[in-house]
């Protein structure tokens, strides 16, 4: 039966007695409650039974909660009585939980969440032989299972060393293992399979391949070799898959010179069996990478002597956006025009189209730059980004006769050329002075009970700190179509808890359905795109910093996608990426002491970030691509790049960026703040 709308409200009563755990008194109202219980209000007193240690009890409440549960949350059950069993250190329950696990997809986060608990619970209480059932039943029936490390241990500890199913289970874990992580006791035991390389040469080829990404490339470069004759001629395409990774651990690790120095070492390199063309190609890309560009072009010339077309095709390629990137131009023109894209995919047609038009800018050959504009102008881009970047550039030069700049963004609005274009056109009042609260309207039906269930439940996890288990609920909403009611009350839900990032992932999974309906459209879901997260935050800091609150949600968007907690591969924190040693000099210079594990914190994050902003603008004239530069790249870099540009003209200056990680930051970040500005107006 259909019943109210959902309403986003403050916290109630019971939830704020969880909160300052005042359980006693929780459970003592919910259990004296005379009207019928909802599933919050059981949840509630299960949580409030649990967290007093009362966990027969609680274990009665959880399985009234999951009786004619709903499906979508199905997954709030099985992660709290996976909590319950292991606070009770009851691992035959664990594993009889995860063998009888529903057939429906299952998410990571609970299943990663159950194979942990079975692991501390085991440690404390381990399972009897007997119940290798339980895994068995498990492996059998889930991917998940079998590609387990954990489980896997546990499950060769039951077994007697000589069990048949023993080699099967020592075969999964050499397949997905990290071998730095394992005891030498179980290293051992994988011998069978390195003296059978014919037998296991598949297995043998996936494990080198997960080495790799364990980045144990040591281990790679001492075992590899050794196999690599045993494989040649029983599989060659393990063969080449070892000998890719044996070189790809020197590349990852950039250990340039040392692979050459291997691949020269004619001994070393006699069972790779490289042909001259094979061996050429790895010490071109070699040299690239160490810079050494005279070196490379005598690659260059060793496959134009030997008519090795097809390498050499690509090898200028290579070679001449790699002399354009250190500005010299006339060698890279000399290569990239003898370039012959008619091989390539479309993606690098453009691309080449691309650096032959800025080459030839450079080196003024203006018939050239025509032909080129003329080929972009009639060409169907697949790739709307690639042609709003010819189309801009056409007219910034005047290589069109017909049109304004307005045409590029009229074709392309939410590319960043597309912005650049209006911005140029009109360069006062260029965007829109709207509002930031915008009224989604359209036609409104009333929630079903199981629609208010999911969303009460949802509002709940995040309000008692569940977050994670919450994101897992939402998760589940990126399959089927929206309905416009559930899915703006579920916006809301996420938008009260500062789940940007995962309101973001949502609308990503149904933008093509969303984009039709009259509710969201074109302009609404931008809004859904380019939310005003951390709104009061973000505004308070910038202005305090005097720096325009669009460049940092702008920065904040393509730094974290609005995730306070995430940490990057190179150790940037927060919201807007910080790294800890700049933070600590941004505080300084502002009289603040600051720890890393406060980068975490929006507050503090945002305030250093529009700080450190501020700095760049100040030491740039407020110029924006240069101070989003040496914020991706570094001062340094862009005291390099500004020397290139003679003109003085930001459009040169971000395309002729030579590091392509942070050319393609600065124009995301340009168009996130167009796009900020657009929508929102001044903030």
């Amino acid at each position: 039966m259909p019943v109210q709308s959902f309403a986003v409200s403050s916290v109630s009563e019971k939830t704020a007695l969880y909160l300052g755990k005042d359980h006693r008194k929780l459970s003592a109202m919910l259990e004296a409650q005379k009207s019928a219980f909802s599933l919050t209000d059981r949840f509630l007193l299960f949580k409030s039974l649990e967290a007093q240690g009362k966990h027969t009890k609680a274990s009665q409440v959880l399985r009234a909660f999951s009786k004619g549960l709903q499906k979508k949350l199905e997954i709030v059950y099985l992660f709290e009585k996976t909590d319950l069993l292991e606070n009770n250190n009851d691992t035959k329950g664990l594993l009889a939980l995860l063998s009888g696990l529903p057939e429906q997809p299952l998410p990571t986060f609970l299943t990663r969440h159950l194979i942990i608990a079975i692991g501390k619970s085991h440690r404390k209480k381990p399972v009897s032989p007997r119940d290798r059932r339980y895994f068995e039943r498990a492996f059998d029936r889930f991917d998940f299972a079998k590609k387990s490390s954990t489980l896997l241990r546990l499950y060769l500890e039951l077994l007697p060393e000589h069990d048949s199913k023993a080699s099967w289970a020592l075969l999964q874990l050499y397949q997905i293992s990290d071998i730095g992580k394992l005891p030498v006791s179980l290293k051992k035991r994988f011998r069978f399979i390195a003296e059978s390389p014919s037998r296991y040469s598949k297995e043998i080829a996936q494990h080198f391949e997960r080495q790799r990404r364990f980045r144990n490339y040591t281990y790679i470069r001492a075992v590899v070799p050794g196999l690599l004759p045993k494989l040649k001629y029983v599989d060659h395409g393990a063969f080449e898959s070892l000998r890719a990774v044996y070189f790809a651990s020197y590349i990852r690790a950039r250990r340039y010179s040392d692979a050459l120095k291997d691949l020269n070492n004619s001994r070393k390199m006699k069972g790779f069996d490289y042909l001259d063309a094979e061996k050429w190609e790895l010490q071109f890309t070699l040299y690239l990478k160490l810079g050494n560009l005279n070196r490379a072009l005598k690659i260059l010339g060793q496959f134009e002597e030997s008519q090795y077309n097809r390498e050499l095709n690509k090898a200028r390629f290579q070679l001449g956006k790699a002399y354009f990137n250190q500005g010299e131009w006339i060698h890279s023109f000399e290569l990239l025009r003898k370039v012959d894209g008619n091989g390539f995919a479309e993606k690098d047609q453009v691309r080449l189209q691309w650096n032959l038009f800025m080459v030839n800018i450079r080196v003024g050959h203006f018939v050239n730059m025509q032909k080129i504009a003329d080929w972009a102008a009639d060409k169907e881009f697949k790739d709307k980004r690639a042609a709003a970047r010819f189309c801009y550039w056409g007219y910034k030069l005047g290589l069109y006769r017909t049109g304004t700049y307005l045409n590029c963004y009229q074709k392309f609005p939410t590319t960043f050329y597309g912005l650049r274009s209006k911005i140029v056109s009109q360069p006062y009042g260029a965007f829109n002075r709207g509002g930031s609260d915008l009224v989604f309207k359209f036609n409104r039906r009333t929630l079903e009970k199981s629609e208010t269930e999911y969303l009460e439940m949802v509002d709940l996890l995040y309000t008692i700190g569940e977050s994670r288990l919450a994101d897992t609920l939402i998760e589940l909403e990126k399959t089927g179509k929206p309905d416009l009611t559930f899915f703006d009350q579920l916006r809301k839900v996420l938008s009260k808890h500062q789940r940007y990032y995962v309101a973001y992932n949502l609308v990503q999974a149904h933008y093509d359905d969303l984009i039709k309906k009259d509710f969201y459209g074109p302009h609404f879901i931008m809004l859904l795109n380019y939310p005003l997260a951390f709104k009061g935050e973000v505004v308070k800091y910038a202005k305090a910093a005097k720096v325009d609150p669009a460049l940092v949600f702008g920065v904040m968007r393509e730094e974290s996608r609005y995730r306070d907690y995430v940490r990057s591969g190179a150790g940037a924190i927060g919201l807007l990426q910080l790294m800890p040693k700049t933070a600590r000099f941004v505080g300084r210079l502002h009289k603040k002491r600051i720890k890393k594990s406060q980068l975490v914190q929006s507050k503090v994050n945002l305030q250093l970030g529009s700080w450190y902003l501020q700095r760049l603008s100040k030491r740039y004239d407020g110029e924006l691509a240069h101070v989003l530069a040496a914020y991706n790249g570094g001062a340094t870099h862009v005291k390099r790049w500004r020397k290139n540009i003679k003109e003085g003209d930001p459009d040169y200056f971000v395309e002729l960026i030579t590091f392509p990680e942070t050319r393609k930051y600065v124009k995301r970040v340009l168009k996130s703040y167009y796009l900020y500005q657009n929508l929102y107006g001044p903030l």
